[in-house]
């Protein structure tokens, strides 16, 4: 299974002149803790709440008045739609990260992956046959995150 069968094509992004207020505002709306960074319909960073909590809580800036740009992380990991989800999983789990935006070879932005729509597709699989019979996907996420990891996926 291909990264662009189970990555999420409907999320909103930013642009780097948005200020950090902006994206809080999205942020909490939409219940998502991360957000790409889109100039010209290319990836150029992530916004984490991570990235507001160290680079601008933390050091007192206002958040009206901060554009996206400051704050944002730009050294990127991603995926593309053709590469293989066992792949994506284990990239994930060695980069202690839970989403990963999917471009394509221009860097344009097509859509995000998380472990959690891993583990829905995982899940979806495994519910149409036999208990005891697993895919690769299965096994690569109990394998990355067993059941007794405290960050594993829901």
């Amino acid at each position: 299974m291909k990264v662009k069968d189970v990555m999420a094509t409907d999320f909103k992004s930013l642009s780097a002149n948005d200020t950090v207020d902006d994206a809080a505002t999205l942020m909490a709306s939409d219940e998502v803790s991360t957000v790409p960074v889109v100039e010209d319909g290319k990836l150029t960073g992530l916004l984490t709440d991570r990235d507001i909590t160290s680079r601008l809580v933390a050091q007192q800036r206002d958040a009206a008045a901060t554009p996206v740009s400051a704050v944002m992380s730009d050294q990127l990991h991603y995926c593309h739609g053709d590469d293989d989800i066992q792949d994506i999983v284990r990239k994930l789990a060695s980069l202690h990260l839970v989403q990963m935006p999917v471009v394509d070879e221009h860097k344009k932005l097509l859509g995000m992956v998380s472990i959690r729509d891993l583990s829905a597709r995982a899940g979806e699989s495994g519910s149409n046959r036999g208990k005891t019979d697993g895919n690769d996907l299965d096994e690569a996420l109990d394998e990355t995150f067993p059941a007794s990891d405290p960050v594993s996926p829901p």
